[in-house]
């Protein structure tokens, strides 16, 4: 197991008051998290969630995640993105589906919103140009501690290593 598969992640202030998912609310509009159970969809829905970004990589839950969003009311879109080792495409991806939503909260997740995590600071530093520092501050101001904090630095520095890009501060 790679340190970056150790990653463990720590709840801070949950979106759903009623619910046990795991959130990390990083803007006012995106929302990390783990994986929603059956009862959440309808929660998110009434919490005025409008668009579901699935990140994991596994189809047939997909699918049945597919069928839960519609019957409430939420888009959603699956991206098949492994747990780690991520490359520029998924983060690609990952912009395009965020610009599916043009009002409303958009969660993301994965099944600990440690991938979630790790693919929105690679996005902040790739789309919106941030720091590396800066995108870590913000997803610790967000409740991720320092221990996931020394994992998706090893997990970035590998990501930069293999595209083959500068490291930033």
């Amino acid at each position: 197991m790679s340190s970056c598969q150790k990653l463990q992640a720590h709840v801070r202030a949950p979106l759903l008051a009623d619910s046990p998912l795991l959130t990390y609310q990083v803007t006012d509009r995106v929302v990390l998290a783990g994986q929603p159970e059956p009862d959440d969809w309808a929660r998110l829905a009434r919490q005025g969630v409008a668009l579901v970004i699935n990140v994991r990589s596994d189809p047939q839950r997909a699918a049945a995640q597919a069928q839960s969003a519609a019957a409430a009311g939420l888009a959603y879109v699956h991206l098949n993105v492994p747990a780690y080792e991520l490359e520029t495409e998924h983060v690609a991806a990952f912009e395009q589906a965020l610009q599916q939503a043009d009002a409303g909260t958009i969660v993301v997740h994965c099944r600990t919103a440690s991938r979630v995590a790790l693919l929105w600071l690679l996005r902040r530093m790739l789309h919106d140009g941030w720091s590396q520092t800066a995108a870590e501050a913000e997803l610790a101001a967000a409740g991720y501690q320092d221990d996931d904090m020394e994992v998706f630095r090893f997990c970035t520095e590998d990501f930069l290593e293999r595209a083959e890009m500068p490291e930033t501060p």
